[in-house]
């Protein structure tokens, strides 16, 4: 025991617990009317606390979970969604009580279970860590000689994995093992584990019954036939929407047409979200979804498409990944490539997009989420693989005006603030705003507004925040004593009151790229008045890191009156790489500057 501790970074030994070997056995088999996986999983887990542990696993409608050793706890719960439950998708945990005792060398026990794939297609990527502290995984892939798939590695550089393939009587087997892992912190700022973590990806081929060769899903064509076939079960009733078509007849065809059918799915459907088991791929009717007054992307982009439809435009059903959580595109022909659907709208030779589950964007201000994005759209028995535009980048900003006055008789700092937001940070703010009780919105949005606690503040103007528009603008003026180290006749001013990427934490070990989930710009300027009878004696450096993927620059300049800050932060395309050492420094230099002040000294 103390061997492995000392073999290990302090780190395993603070979680709950970690996973010593991660053992996964994948069987494929075709002796049912369709190709089917088995997992057997043997987990070896460390256990750190006196506590119950908890292991989840997820299945859905094409698998099942069984066979869980008798040390755990089993129980299958549907994922809950804002009230509503998914019959699609289920969360099964595995409880080891802090009574159990039944554990190898003091802290050692073992999780075991077997999980059955009744589809194939349902078991796209293959994880080794499956998201816990893992020391240490083995996983293998037994396929039947009449089996054809192909194995892809991903994001194996920088890890040591071994592969050994061994031929068996009626199979071959296909085992890797990821060793010396490394302990990894939390993401911060990251995508999802598929950019970056080892895994692997199976593309079925085909399967050889008594001398017949089966196509199973070997490109993104065979991929579409199989969306297509979910599409032609789905029986849209328009009869049944009829009344909401009505509501748009007398309007001029157009964008301002198809924004105002946007407009109300998107303000009149709730949006919920299913992302598994058939429930993730196949669309609800249209008249389901409209009677119901909610629906997941799949149903809200049917019930757009078929009044679109009936409005007279070639309106079609997408599939699409989204950027954060989808690293691949559709040279890989497989259900992980798709978790989100849109419609596309096809006016004359180009297509142009809606995604009814952004409530709080506009027409044609495509999510960041999706831009620049594959899309497969349908085309009958054939299907158009198009990309989503992407957009300038002042299309999203943040921009915040500042002037700033120091009372040293009452050591209260005042700004007079002006803060113009567009694109994502709006609709964060909205959703937020919107999320929050009505007699608590005012308070709410008093504490996103006051960078401190302490002090004041007085709401002068706010526009767009109750009616449409493309921004959101707040003027207010807020009063504190927090942010000043009082001195007697000298004080330390921290006059900048935004804190854009000061989170954002460096590390040596760090696996995946900076991911911010927009274009990240940001600008502050603030003026700070120098009060009559002081100078300033010290205040922060100017710097300027820029690179093709981003800028980050504080420019102060002093004058007799006043002390002027410019500060820029900018993320081009919403990601910079984690080998950037210009972007390193850049944010060494942002950590300086926070925590430095201005010093006002009384002449």
């Amino acid at each position: 025991m103390n061997q492995l501790r000392d073999s290990l970074p302090k780190e395993f030994f603070e979680e709950d617990f970690f996973i010593l070997h991660n053992l996964d056995e994948y069987t494929l088999d075709n002796a049912g009317s369709d190709v089917s996986a088995r997992l057997d999983s043997k987990k070896t887990i460390w256990k750190n606390t006196e506590k119950r542990i908890a292991y989840y696993d997820y299945t859905n409608s094409y698998s099942k979970i069984f066979g869980v050793n008798s040390l755990f706890n089993h129980s299958v719960n549907n994922y809950q969604s804002d009230g509503i439950f998914h019959d699609d998708f289920f969360i099964n945990s595995f409880y080891l009580d802090a009574t159990v005792n039944e554990t190898l060398d003091g802290n050692v026990t073992y999780l075991e279970y077997s999980k059955i794939y009744s589809d194939y297609k349902f078991l796209g990527a293959v994880p080794f860590t499956h998201g816990y502290t893992t020391v240490k995984s083995t996983v293998s892939i037994e396929v039947p000689d009449n089996i054809e798939i192909d194995i892809l590695e991903m994001n194996f550089s920088g890890y040591e994995i071994s592969r050994k393939e061994e031929q068996l009587k009626k199979s071959n087997k296909i085992t890797y093992t990821l060793s010396k892992i490394d302990f990894e912190e939390d993401c911060n700022y990251c995508p999802s584990g598929r950019h970056y973590e080892p895994h692997l990806v199976i593309i079925y081929k085909s399967v050889t019954r008594r001398g017949e060769k089966e196509s199973l899903l070997p490109d993104v064509s065979n991929l579409y036939g199989w969306y297509k076939s979910l599409v032609d079960q789905v029986e849209d009733d328009p009869d049944q929407i009829s009344e909401l078509v009505d509501r748009f007849k007398d309007m001029e065809k157009g964008d301002e047409q198809i924004g105002a059918v946007y407009d109300w799915i998107k303000n009149n459907i709730r949006y919920i979200a299913f992302e598994s088991g058939m429930a993730g791929f196949k669309p609800d009717e249209c008249q389901n979804v409209y009677n119901n007054r909610y629906g997941d992307c799949k149903g809200m982009a049917n019930l757009c498409k078929n009044v679109l439809t009936e409005l007279g435009y070639d309106a079609r059903l997408a599939w699409i990944g989204t950027r954060r959580e989808v690293p691949y595109d559709y040279s890989i022909p497989s259900l992980i490539v798709d978790n989100h659907m849109i419609t596309a709208i096809k006016i004359g030779d180009e297509f142009t997009f809606v995604d009814p589950t952004e409530t709080y964007g506009e027409h044609k201000e495509y999510a960041f989420r999706i831009q620049g994005r594959p899309v497969l759209i349908e085309n009958g028995d054939d299907f158009i693989l198009s990309e989503v535009p992407g957009s300038e980048m002042n299309s999203d900003f943040v921009r915040r005006y500042y002037t700033y006055t120091f009372d040293p008789e009452k050591v209260l700092s005042t700004y007079d603030a002006e803060m113009v937001m567009k694109g994502e940070s709006k609709k964060y703010v909205l959703a937020n705003y919107n999320m929050t009780l009505s007699q608590d919105r005012n308070d709410a949005l008093a504490s996103f507004l006051r960078p401190y606690e302490t002090g004041s503040i007085e709401l002068l103007t706010e526009q767009g925040l109750k009616t449409n528009s493309d921004s959101l603008l707040f003027s207010y003026k807020y009063t504190t004593p927090s942010g000043i180290i009082d001195l007697g006749s000298e004080y330390y001013l921290d006059i900048d009151p935004s804190s854009d990427l000061e989170s954002l934490k460096l590390s040596e070990g760090r696996k995946a790229d900076y991911f911010f989930g927009e274009r990240f710009n940001r600008e502050t300027f603030i003026d700070m008045i120098i009060p009559e009878g002081f100078s300033v004696t010290h205040s922060p450096k100017s710097f300027s890191n820029k690179s093709d993927d981003f800028e980050i620059s504080v420019l102060v300049s002093e004058g007799e009156e006043k002390v002027s800050v410019e500060k820029r932060v900018k993320i081009y395309q919403g990601s910079v790489s984690m080998d950037e050492t210009e972007f390193q420094q850049a944010l060494k230099n942002l950590k300086d500057y926070y925590e430095d002040t201005i010093i006002l000294k009384k002449n």
